[in-house]
């Protein structure tokens, strides 16, 4: 970090990629090296992943005392040990709800950026939105080792596979629309959903209708 004083106040012109990043309102990912020390008074828990440092151990002396601190240290790569640091971490955000968590490794690039993507994924509950989400904010350089965990949170967050393992065609119906034109869509036989997902889905469909053309109908009216 550089500081350029200017006219009685600092300006701070931040290098590298230990800066602390905002990725949603309540979530803040960093590195432990420059500046979660300053970042610190506006989070209410720190998970931090990396392994302890003569720098942390000062920043940790004189963080403010309500911070809530969890160090769960692995090496980046290490896909077994990260696994169970993740969950780990996973579990204690849900004991924190309503609170701002900072997710913080070496330099907030790869182990910590996989913990923020599966948080935005529970987020957008998409798997490209939360990693356009996250490149867009942050430059994440995540290891190679831990892959394999990033193509399960695709596979699982992924909208379109999720969505259809959720039902499947079992046939046709004919139905007459509002104005009594008739129209011919797929019975789908829904699986894992609660009522409340099927009623919100069942609002409108998209149909044929008898010129072959696509239109949305909005299935309260039939």
């Amino acid at each position: 970090m550089i500081c350029v004083k200017k006219v009685g106040f600092h300006i701070n012109i931040l290098y590298g990629n230990d800066r602390i990043t905002p990725l949603l309102d309540w979530l803040y990912i960093g590195g432990v090296e420059n500046n979660v020390r300053r970042t610190l008074p506006y989070a209410d828990v720190w998970i931090n992943f990396s392994h302890e440092s003569k720098k942390e151990k000062q920043i940790h002396e004189k963080r403010k005392t309500n911070i809530i601190y969890y160090p769960l240290r692995f090496d980046d790569g290490d896909l077994q040990k990260g696994q169970e640091m993740w969950l780990r971490a996973f579990e204690l955000i849900q004991q924190h709800k309503g609170q701002k968590i900072l997710i913080s490794c070496s330099e907030g690039v790869s182990r910590s950026a996989v913990m923020c993507l599966w948080l935005l994924c529970e987020e957008f509950m998409d798997y490209e939105k939360a990693i356009t989400h996250l490149k867009e904010n942050r430059k994440v350089f995540i290891d190679k080792g831990f892959h394999p965990f990033v193509e399960y949170l695709q596979e699982i967050y992924s909208v379109k596979e999720r969505f259809e393992s959720m039902y499947k065609v079992i046939g046709t119906k004919e139905l007459v629309d509002k104005d009594g034109n008739k129209v011919s869509c797929e019975v789908r036989e829904f699986e894992g959903m609660t009522d409340e997902e099927i009623e919100d889905m069942m609002q409108e469909m998209t149909v044929t209708n008898e010129k072959g053309e696509k239109e949305t109908i909005d299935l309260r009216y039939l």
